[in-house]
């Protein structure tokens, strides 16, 4: 067994060769000044013991140093508890550093505190890294809100296009209800009167495939619209009037398939009815087959 004077050597050993800086502040004398300091502590500040054995720790403390931390340190140091916290410290070279300082106490036979020893560690690569990823979230943050609010206002956008009003056909009842799968699926179906002796159907299913599909689906919803204007693949304007006329399906293939990409598939909606006892209609069905050849005859409405 080693003798106290061999265990000492080594306890002294053990404590300079520790990677984090230690120090002893004597709280007997005046401003409490430091005397002792590891070899860990003058590599993490740069100074050496004979610039700082008698002097206050506090010559770490530059201006930017939290003032918060610096209270709470004097405020431990009166009351003679311990002190754990970060705070900014600088280096002799002026580098600053983010210290993780520890305080404990030592007290004589009669319980007063007469020295303070400081452990300090050098975190500034942890709070640079929580500083980085806090900065990373709120931007995060920011960027969920933006996008929270353009599928909120696209959304907005997508049900406005749903049919407000349906059209009144006599013997005839339109009913629609639309769930789609997404927030914003793109989905778009509707139900107007184009004359009085023709109606509007379409669905426009793009579900699945993102939001650029949802964007086109809204273009030629305009595309095909009721109201009597050059953009409605719907219209036609007569080269004997100059007015606006329905046009036949053929004629709005042929400018749908220049406008947009993709062929549509062009369908002849056959209404039918179930009656009941009395006569009167209860459901409504309809049945679209393809037309497309239909399409290509001298007169398209001509029912083959």
């Amino acid at each position: 067994m080693p003798d106290d004077t061999e265990l000492r050597d080594i306890q002294d050993r053990a404590v300079d060769c520790a990677s984090d800086g230690i120090t002893i502040s004597d709280m007997r004398l005046p401003d409490a000044p430091l005397v002792y300091v590891n070899a860990g502590f003058e590599r993490l500040t740069g100074y050496s013991r004979g610039e700082i054995l008698g002097k206050n720790c506090r010559f770490l403390q530059g201006e930017a140093a939290g003032a918060d931390a610096v209270a709470e340190i004097r405020a431990a140091i009166a009351e003679g508890r311990e002190f754990s916290g970060e705070l900014l410290n600088f280096r002799k070279d002026g580098t600053p550093f983010w210290n993780l300082l520890s305080l404990t106490p030592l007290r004589d036979a009669s319980g007063a505190v007469t020295h303070y020893i400081g452990v300090q560690s050098d975190i500034t690569a942890r709070v640079r890294a929580a500083a980085a990823l806090e900065a990373s979230n709120r931007k995060l943050a920011e960027a969920n809100r933006r996008m929270r609010q353009s599928l909120e206002a696209a959304v907005r956008v997508q049900q406005a296009l749903l049919p407000r009003k349906l059209p009144e056909c006599r013997r005839v009842e339109f009913a629609w209800r639309l769930t789609p799968c997404d927030e914003l699926a793109g989905d778009i179906l509707n139900i107007f009167r184009l004359d009085d002796t023709h109606v509007g159907v379409y669905l426009l299913d793009v579900t699945g495939h993102g939001t650029a599909s949802a964007l086109r689906a809204v273009a030629a919803s305009q595309m095909l619209s009721a109201d009597i204007h050059a953009a409605s693949l719907l219209w036609e304007q007569c080269e004997q009037t100059g007015k606006y006329c329905l046009a036949p399906p053929r004629s709005s293939r042929a400018s749908s398939t220049a406008t947009s990409p993709g062929t549509p598939r062009w369908a002849s909606f056959s209404p039918s009815s179930t009656a009941s006892s009395t006569w009167k209609p209860t459901s409504f069905a309809t049945s679209a087959p393809d037309i497309r050849r239909r399409c290509t005859s001298p007169d398209p409405w001509r029912t083959p």
